[in-house]
């Protein structure tokens, strides 16, 4: 325990949760009868789980003896809870949840959403294949095969969405458009992506050049291709189609994707979001976006919402559809509220939406949706996260301390004046009288999983500065896979993921030279602070 640590700490934001209990000694056994919305004709509640996860994790350009981590995202996009009943791993590979220390949930509620990380060390240099397997009560993927790919080159194309693509609620006679993006994840070319055995009853149309039989694509390494598909009701009805990817992909060769809609009677309730930051205010009607900075908290409001027809917002549905990776920062309120926040608590894009439904019971056509982007104003904003295997909850007081380090060069690691980290939080480098020529560590997490920043808005010219990580304790918890990112006006310039760190080890990550903005990449680990 570092005896002046605890007096840097912020007071964390607690949030407030309010519970809506049923009334007492009701009797809910009897069947209810679900509203019937206007021009809609009998409405049937479709309560089935459905798993989405990816198809494959890839490990490439490994070496003998290097250890890679990649993280499927698990979520339950149906609409009620999903049972997962065991998860099954083939080949050399290690399954653990960093979320979890004994076991995962075995139970995702709707939207919810799991992180699985798998591990490999590289015997050699040699392809290794392997599978891990879902279990769950999906009834239309009871066992979900994620292949895992280590040093094998072969043609890969990744299709988002991968499974079903939904337009929601659209007015009849009105359009609404969504699109398929297929990624080339290999470093090969990935030649003539069809999509063929484009099926629908009605509502659903290719607009790539107006050919509703198939559309081909060659997507070269890395690469992506987005295919525009529109919705357009003519009836008040579900509507239900599909489409069928083809290509050289050996994992997946064929992926259909399903196609979703409702036609919608007129007159659907309008979502609106306000939103205000500290750079602003930004309003998403139906599209929107708003600038934030990292460790910032946007406020959220849904009462510009409106109905018609003498109706009135009777509920508003919030959801968090986007976030930066690594981390499962979720919105701030819970549930049918009209004000909400999210903490943009990593440097990225943050997407939500807001759908409402009126007295009538009929929801919005589409939802509000609101992009934010979480930007240092900063010249040089470096960003240390990190996941511990052993820790099974990272909002709690318990967990690993990480450090990061930033060394101008006159100075060395671990010693005032010239090493920012949490001893030394605001060091006087540059004019004493102009804050934005010294660097400054804005939060110390000695309890898990970070963030810590260190923000520079005016580096010095001609000077080179470097870049660490030392593990200062796992308080028992074992090793932990330090990230580190480097962003220059905003922008990422540099990211190194996944280094397995354990007690008392320093990760040299790289130096940078200014205003060049070169960068020397060490990627060493040390036992203790080097010389």
């Amino acid at each position: 325990m570092r005896p002046t640590r605890s007096l840097l700490l912020a007071a964390l934001l607690g949030f407030l949760t309010v519970s809506l209990s049923g009334c007492p000694g009701c009797d809910h056994t009897e069947p209810v009868d679900w509203f019937e919305p206007r021009d809609m004709g009998s409405y049937v509640f479709d309560g089935a789980p459905e798993l989405e996860a990816p198809d494959r994790l890839l490990f490439l350009g490994l070496v003998e003896g290097e250890t890679a981590t990649r993280t499927a995202e698990i979520r339950n996009v149906g609409r009620t809870g999903l049972e997962l009943k065991d998860f099954l791993v083939e080949g050399p590979f290690d399954l653990h949840f960093p979320e979890y220390l004994d076991a995962p949930p075995s139970r995702l509620s709707p939207g919810q959403t799991l992180l699985a990380q798998v591990s490999y060390t590289a015997f050699d240099e040699e392809p290794r294949m392997g599978t891990l397997t879902v279990i769950s009560d999906d009834p239309e993927n009871e066992a979900h095969e994620i292949a895992l790919l280590a040093n094998v080159e072969l043609p890969c194309l990744t299709v988002e969405p991968s499974n079903r693509l939904r337009f929601g609620s659209v007015v009849r006679g009105e359009r609404a458009e969504r699109t398929l993006r297929l990624t080339n994840c290999s470093e090969v070319v990935v030649a003539e992506v069809a999509l063929v055995d484009f099926e629908d009853d009605g509502g659903f149309r290719l607009l790539d050049d107006g050919d509703r039989a198939g559309v081909t694509r060659v997507i070269q390494p890395g690469q992506s291709a987005v295919v525009p598909i529109e919705f357009h009701p003519q009836e008040v009805r579900p509507y239900r189609g599909s489409i069928t990817v083809l290509s050289e992909d050996e994992v997946s060769p064929e992926v259909v994707v399903e196609l979703e809609g409702d036609g919608a009677p007129p007159h659907c309730p309008t979502a609106v979001i306000t939103a205000s930051s500290l750079e602003g205010n930004a309003i998403a009607n139906p599209l929107g976006t708003l600038q934030g900075e990292p460790l910032e908290i946007i406020s959220l409001d849904g009462s510009q919402s409106f109905a018609h027809g003498g109706a009135s917002i009777a509920e508003y549905e919030w959801a968090l559809v986007g976030r930066p990776a690594d981390t499962v920062v979720d919105l701030g309120e819970d549930g049918d509220v009209i004000w909400n926040s999210l903490y943009l608590e990593l440097a990225g894009i943050y997407e939500i939406e807001l759908h409402v439904y009126d007295t009538e019971g009929t929801r919005s056509c589409e939802p509000a949706r609101l992009t934010v982007e979480a930007v240092s104003g900063d010249g040089l904003h470096i960003q240390l996260v990190w996941d511990t295997p052993n820790d099974p909850n990272r909002h709690n007081n318990s967990g690993t301390d990480l450090d990061l380090h930033f060394r101008h060069e006159n100075g060395q690691w671990n010693a005032s004046p010239w090493d920012c980290y949490w001893m030394n939080m605001n060091p006087n480098w540059g004019d004493e009288n102009n804050d934005d020529m010294n660097p400054s560590l804005d939060i110390d997490h000695i309890h898990g999983w970070g963030p810590e920043n260190i923000n520079l808005k005016i580096p010095e010219n001609g000077v080179t500065y470097g870049i660490g990580v030392y593990y200062f304790s796992d308080h028992g918890y074992g090793g932990s896979y330090a990230t580190v990112r480097v962003f220059i006006d905003g922008v990422l310039q540099l990211e190194h993921q996944n280094r397995w760190m354990t007690n008392w080890q320093f990760w040299h990550v790289a130096n940078i030279t200014w205003p060049d903005t070169m960068f020397t990449i060490y990627d060493q680990i040390t036992q203790g602070f080097p010389n």
